[in-house]
């Protein structure tokens, strides 16, 4: 990318974003949007998109390139002369937007090809405008030799055309191709270049009164003569430029208070005309209206009140699911957790009484593989409703993972979480199994901690744990604490 490019963006806003042409595309392209929705004529619409896309491409290229690519479409089939023209000046265009997205190979590879259709046509202006581009994309590219070539030929053709526009612009080119060499090549000749380009082109704009172009030009020679290390010079030339962005600015500012109050002054005038329009309405129209209304509001509460239910229902249950374990109804481990920390807490800091017991099912694998895993579920569901029935409301039972359960007793002794414990190992020994599968026996194993003296509730359970494996160790079916 050439050095300069960035520190032209400030000027090159100036002649691209002023309010004036902004105001101005804006209200062209809303005027060309109205055209398209009515008229039917391929080559009329084909010419309206590429008017469009033409006012569009430096500040929205994406769909410039897609309005210039449907217009293109448009003209494929088409024969005559307007035909050729408009699907040259679709190809040209495409080769600008290409460019300004920075993809110089398919803006070179268009570009080419729109030059090519134009040289057929005869037509000077679209040959120049297609070898600007093509210069440009050079330049992009440090080809430097191939876009002074392409920049002097379109500055023949415009200046044979006596386009002073076109002529300023491709000057203003030659100008920054010539200080990009100097910048690679440093040849002190290649400056005196640049300058006298660019002075030329400061007196095309002068002629043509154009503060944008002078701002631009100001901005590039401050530049240049910084190169050459003539600092008065760029003193000077970048004043004359802080001059003019100023007075854009100040310009800029006033138009859009200018169009705030416009804006304003229309909404006032539409709050107006629909006053009088409400106050020459029949009473009994505006009676209706207002039923209507009601009815409406009425029936948009109803609903208000019928997702609001349903939203409520939804995070009900999603709080249900966040902290159930799915097969068993109970807490899940992550739940259960929270539970047993808040205890442990409240019993350190209270000096209160806090049980944990581990249950864990014997010989739950043998039943899984004798029986089936569908057997094991059914076997986990049933303890699981034996254990909410027989603790009830004296401890917070919970699945631990596979066939392990946690049960917390806050504020029970140790005498009365194993009285509990017990009740629930006979009442699940004792359970008619044979009703869920014939030769079925489950017992479990439970290991007690009460020791709230014990850092975490997470060395409570290891410890219950090691009383469930004593438990385990000497034959099952057993509380130990």
């Amino acid at each position: 990318m050439p050095i300069m490019k960035e520190k032209e963006e400030d000027a090159l806003n100036i002649r691209l974003a002023t309010p004036p042409p902004e105001r101005y595309v804006r209200a062209r392209a809303m005027s060309l949007e109205k055209q398209l929705t009515v008229e039917k004529s391929p080559l009329r619409r084909a010419e309206l998109l590429l008017e469009l896309a033409w006012e569009l491409k430096a500040g929205n290229t994406q769909p410039a390139l897609a309005f210039a690519e449907e217009a293109s479409l448009l003209c494929e089939n088409v024969e005559g002369e307007d035909a050729q023209r408009l699907r040259a000046m679709s190809a040209c265009l495409m080769g600008y937007c290409y460019r300004y997205v920075s993809d110089f190979a398919a803006a070179h590879a268009v570009s080419e090809q729109a030059l090519a259709q134009f040289e057929a046509q005869r037509r000077a202006s679209g040959m120049a405008l297609c070898l600007v581009n093509i210069g440009y994309v050079c330049l992009h590219l440090g080809k430097f030799a191939e876009a002074r070539q392409h920049f002097r030929r379109a500055l023949k053709l415009q200046q044979d055309l006596n386009d002073k526009v076109a002529t300023a612009d491709t000057l203003i080119a030659l100008g920054r191709l010539h200080a990009e060499e100097f910048i690679h090549a440093h040849e002190p000749q290649s400056l005196t270049q640049a300058i006298n380009y660019l002075c030329s082109a400061r007196d095309y704009a002068e002629q043509l009164e154009s503060k944008q172009t002078l701002a631009l030009v100001d901005f590039l020679l401050s530049e240049v003569y910084k190169l050459a290390r003539n600092y008065r010079k760029a003193l000077e030339y970048h004043e004359e430029y802080a001059r003019l962005w100023e007075r854009f600015l100040t310009q800029e500012n006033e138009l859009r208070l200018q169009l705030i109050e416009e804006r304003f002054l229309s909404e006032r005038e539409a709050q107006a005309l629909e006053i009088y329009r409400l106050k020459t309405i029949e009473l009994a129209e505006a009676q209706e209206e207002l039923k209507l209304l009601v009815e409406a509001l009425q029936k948009a509460d109803l609903r208000q009140s019928e997702l609001l239910n349903q939203l409520a229902e939804k995070n009900a249950e999603l709080e249900r699911l966040a902290k159930e374990d799915a097969l068993t109804g109970l807490y899940n481990r992550r739940y259960i957790d929270q539970i047993m920390s808040q205890a442990f807490a409240d019993a350190k800091s209270t000096g209160g009484k806090l049980t944990i017991g581990i249950l864990d099912l014997d010989h739950f694998k043998k039943i899984n593989d004798t029986f089936s895993h569908q057997v094991g579920d059914d076997v986990l569901k049933t303890v699981a409703q034996i254990m909410k029935t027989r603790i009830g409301r004296d401890g917070v039972a919970g699945r631990y993972g596979g066939e392990e359960f946690v049960v917390a007793f806050p504020n029970a002794s140790l005498e009365r979480a194993a009285l509990i414990a017990d009740t629930v190992r006979r009442a699940v020994e004792t359970f008619e199994w044979e009703s869920i599968q014939p030769k079925l026996k489950v017992t479990l194993s439970v290991g007690l901690c009460a020791d709230t003296s014990l850092p975490s509730f997470e060395k409570m359970i290891a410890q219950a744990d090691e009383k469930l494996y004593e438990a385990k160790r000497d034959g099952r079916n057993q509380v130990r604490y």
